[in-house]
């Protein structure tokens, strides 16, 4: 299984390139030295479309394979699809030789044609024989005893060469990809690579659309069952649909898809034979056929390790074209601590000179080494979508997914210089609120012994030792709050979050440990606390005869206590623990 799943596609940017330096840079420092940077990110890779992780942590609490796929394609649904019904896989390429172990059985090499094509030899059952491409541009069937089959080269660029395993039950190794292969039949091409006047060659599986599926290693196989349910699905509808789009012989490959994760990875019969394998093949079966379609067609079923809690659209992950199935969206199930290392990550040192050199060969503009970044656009949970980066001989904006390619970064969804990731009990209320705080604005603040919080740019989230957990939206009640001095105030920490105060239309309140915060329109926003705020109790709060404050907890003196109400006052001594109502 691999975690970086990095789906490829072509795309084309437009940048903008900024004469001279940009004033207000975050994370800058002096041109005259190296500038080093440390990212402080959540999930593993594009994040576009289903997030493996997030389908893992949904079966976990429950969901169908039906209910994953539906989460992360909205709007589609699943069928039958019945076209291609084979799929070429390319294996590896620009190879000058290939060599064939043949177990169980043997391979008939054919040219032309797998199945009527020449049959020009044999190779027997536990024997390891070497296709090699040769500067005649033929095939050289090399044997175990050294000699050529036939003695001299066979076909050509025009005429392929085929290996034939399946009808005689046979699992041929190929050491160049590290894997075994018991389905579909091999074609080996040679060909010049790119610009290149000498030969190499190449090989291609053909195999069944619902075979290919059992070669797909990207999870594991002993996750549940509706995980790897959903699995199947979408990488049949990604290997159907780039079939369809792009055709069966591609540039490059003469192939549908790569057998890495420049498309899906595919390790033949190792999957299947390999550690719960028989679950993945069940998997597989029980969704035969079936893929993700979108008014009528396989959708582009894209996918990747882990969204780090938000997926994000094909314009941010790609900078294609927006398609209504893959949207930016809060996904509440990606995030499973203790199980996947990436949830959170850090990488520090990272160099301006390695993240200049990067803008000047992919986007042919010369910044010179980086010394910061500014002009940071986020959305969601906090990925970036462009930003300003600036370096010793000018500026350039990026993407968010461009930053990940130039610092090697696991995701886009980063901070810089700045730890202010989502984790733990604070990230348990986050994603119970799907993703409503926004992007956070501040690192967690730890109080010894008391708790955390977090502050975000559409709340705090509040986490008191042994007690609530909450978030406290932005609004004149948090606003109040943090003046007054947030969790090291009067108050104390929050206990609930802000709610309409029954009866009274248009009032809210907040309660903390010690106290409440009252906020409406006609009154203001005002604290109670203490002996005051137990008196006002008594009397009914808000909904009795005295209404809402309409000034906080005032100390004329040592030993009084008054607030001001609607309809009243409360004056109490602190010394004799009495207070009057008037």
């Amino acid at each position: 299984m691999t975690n970086n799943v990095m789906r490829k596609r072509s795309i084309v940017l437009a940048v903008a390139v900024v004469a001279g330096l940009a004033p207000g840079l975050l994370a800058s420092a002096p041109a005259s030295a190296t500038t080093t940077f440390t990212f402080y990110g959540q999930g593993y890779g594009h994040a576009v479309g289903m997030s493996q992780w997030g389908a893992y942590g949904m079966a976990n609490a429950g969901k169908t394979y039906a209910e994953i796929l539906s989460a992360y394609y909205p709007g589609t649904s699943t069928q039958t699809v019945t076209s291609p019904s084979t799929l070429r896989v390319g294996l590896t390429q620009s190879k000058t030789s290939i060599q064939l172990h043949a177990a169980f059985g043997p391979i008939v090499l054919r040219l032309t044609n797998p199945s009527s094509g020449q049959r020009i030899a044999t190779i027997p059952k536990d024997r390891t024989w070497t296709v090699q491409f040769h500067s005649d541009g033929k095939y050289w069937i090399h044997r175990t005893d050294g000699t050529y089959a036939g003695g001299h080269g066979w076909g050509g660029q025009s005429n392929n060469l085929y290996a034939v395993y399946a009808p005689t039950h046979t699992i041929v190794t190929v050491p160049a990809t590290g894997h075994r292969y018991n389905m579909g039949y091999f074609e080996f091409n040679i060909y010049h690579p790119s610009g290149q006047t000498y030969w190499r060659g190449r090989l291609i599986v053909t195999v069944g659309t619902n075979a290919y599926v059992y070669g797909i290693a990207e999870v594991p196989a002993s996750w549940p069952m509706a995980a790897l349910k959903a699995q199947a699905v979408a990488a049949r509808t990604y290997g159907v649909y780039v079939a369809n789009t792009d055709g069966q012989h591609r540039s490059g490959c003469n192939c549908a898809l790569y057998a890495s994760t420049y498309d899906q990875t595919y390790d033949g019969y190792d999957r299947i034979a390999g550690l719960d394998g028989d679950r993945w093949k069940l998997a597989s079966d029980e969704t035969g056929s079936q893929a993700v379609m979108y008014q009528g067609s396989p959708i582009a079923a894209f996918y990747s390790s882990s969204n780090g809690g938000y997926e994000q659209s094909d314009p941010h992950g790609f900078g294609g074209s927006s398609l209504a199935y893959l949207p930016d969206r809060c996904d509440p199930f990606d995030y499973n601590p203790g199980t996947f290392e990436h949830n959170t990550w850090t990488k520090g040192n990272v160099s301006g000179v390695t993240i200049g050199a990067w803008v000047k060969s992919n986007k042919g503009v010369d910044i010179g080494s980086v010394t910061g970044f500014s002009n940071i656009a986020r959305f969601g949970s906090g990925r970036i979508s462009t930003l300003t980066v600036t370096g010793t001989k000018g500026s350039i904006v990026l993407k968010g997914y461009e930053l990940r390619s130039a610092a090697g970064l696991d995701s886009s969804l980063v901070w810089i210089n700045q730890n202010r990731q989502i984790t733990g009990v604070i990230r348990t209320v986050y994603d119970a609120d799907r993703c409503a705080p926004g992007y956070p604005t501040s690192a967690v603040v730890v109080v010894t012994g008391q708790g955390r919080y977090q502050a975000f740019i559409n709340g705090n989230i509040y986490s008191q030792t042994g007690g609530t957990t909450l978030y406290l939206v932005a609004g004149n009640i948090l606003e109040k709050y943090v003046a007054l001095g947030g969790v090291g105030s009067v108050l104390g920490w929050p206990t609930d979050p802000v709610t309409q105060i029954p009866g009274i239309p248009g009032a809210t309140r907040a309660d903390f440990v010690n106290g409440r915060i009252f906020d409406a329109a006609w009154t203001g926003t005002y604290e109670s606390h203490g002996i005051v705020y137990a008196k006002y109790l008594d009397v009914g709060a808000a909904q009795g005869s005295l209404g809402l404050p309409t000034s906080d907890v005032q100390s004329p003196d040592s030993d009084t206590r008054v607030q001001t109400y609607e309809h009243g006052t409360i004056t109490c001594s602190v010394q004799n623990q009495t207070c009057t109502v008037s």
